[in-house]
């Protein structure tokens, strides 16, 4: 039997036992991540620099909430984040009762650089965004011998292998993303364009999960290799990025485990 595990599930610690008929396997929780506190500040929120197209790269622009919270001042106004939630709680010293409200937001949400502005009874909240990663580029190169429909190299797995009569390695551009990989074909003599795209295996994703990510190095290279030749391109990826973790071996031991004393 195959159990899918959550995401905050400690796999290094499992422990389990199998007597008299009856398996148990105990899954620790990684530690919660801890929330994070934001006091609304009594001030007109700022002017935020607006993101330009075509300019160097610069943090996107960040998530705005906006909420009337008539009657309260912005010291009564609290607000927690929590995972993929902000929450908000506003109780009033003056008689204006008392307000609660959640937002949701995205992955890429910064917590801990959050902001927020109580003034003249309009909540605003601030969220500023990690920046998005750059594809990848991947080489495309000539095949220097014909390529072979069912042969790859023993330290390569196979992605896919496309026709693309017309087209040359200068013709051909790829990129990778997080759950797919892009090529843009342009026919240098009719002027033609067309976009193709292929879906990554669940291997290559953790592989760009792990090395694209906000603390990841911006020089990491492509595990991707594409050759092109009499109108066949075969995309390859190395197998170390291709193959997904091992399998952790977990002893079962063969008797209840002693519970402890209060």
């Amino acid at each position: 039997r195959r159990l899918e595990l959550p995401e905050d599930a400690d796999v290094a610690n499992v422990t389990a036992w199998c007597a008299d008929g009856v398996l148990r396997i105990t899954v620790p929780k990684l530690p919660a991540a801890q929330p994070v506190k934001i006091q609304a500040q009594a001030a007109a929120p700022p002017e935020t620099a607006m993101e330009v197209e075509g300019d160097a790269p610069t943090a996107p622009a960040p998530y705005e909430l906006v909420r009337n919270l008539p009657g309260f001042a912005a010291s009564e106004v609290e607000l927690v984040f929590e995972g993929d939630l902000v929450n908000v709680h506003a109780k009033s010293q003056h008689g204006f009762g008392e307000r609660r409200l959640s937002f949701s937001v995205p992955e890429d949400a910064l917590a801990a650089e959050t902001t927020a502005f109580c003034h003249n009874g309009v909540l605003t909240v601030r969220i500023p965004r990690s920046a998005p990663v750059s594809p990848l580029a991947v080489t495309v190169k000539a095949a220097g011998e014909p390529i072979n429909k069912s042969e790859v190299k023993e330290e390569q797995s196979k992605i896919a292998r496309l026709n693309v009569p017309g087209y040359g390695a200068e013709d051909i551009k790829i990129t990778m993303h997080e759950d797919r990989i892009e090529l843009a074909l342009t026919h240098p003599a009719q002027n033609k364009k067309r976009k193709l795209v292929v879906s990554l295996p669940a291997a290559l994703q953790q592989w760009y999960k792990n090395n694209r990510g906000s603390s990841a190095t911006e020089d990491v290279a492509a595990p991707v290799e594409a050759v092109v030749g009499d109108g066949v391109l075969l995309l390859t990826a190395a197998k170390a990025a291709t193959e997904l973790p091992s399998a952790r071996v977990v002893n079962v031991e063969a008797e209840r485990p002693v519970a402890p004393k209060a």
